[in-house]
């Protein structure tokens, strides 16, 4: 949660800066994986997505197994 936080001040304070560079179409994805299948987000991190403006997809994996598969 707090990298996605960091992630959405980011966004929001620089956004002006990454349209100047000449990106024009972005979107948020918010990829989560593990072995529990819910993932929350509170008012606070919601609002600040709304704020961006960005579409948003989110994708969740479930693993079965060992979490080295997600190892580089």
């Amino acid at each position: 949660m707090y990298k996605l936080d960091w992630l959405l001040d980011f966004i929001l304070e620089n956004r002006y800066k990454i349209r100047n560079l000449g990106v024009n179409d972005e979107i948020l994805w918010i990829i989560w994986w593990g072995i529990k299948g819910n993932m929350e987000l509170d008012k606070k991190l919601l609002s600040k997505i709304a704020k961006t403006e960005l579409d948003i997809a989110i994708y969740y994996y479930y693993i079965n197994g060992k979490w080295e598969f997600f190892s580089i």
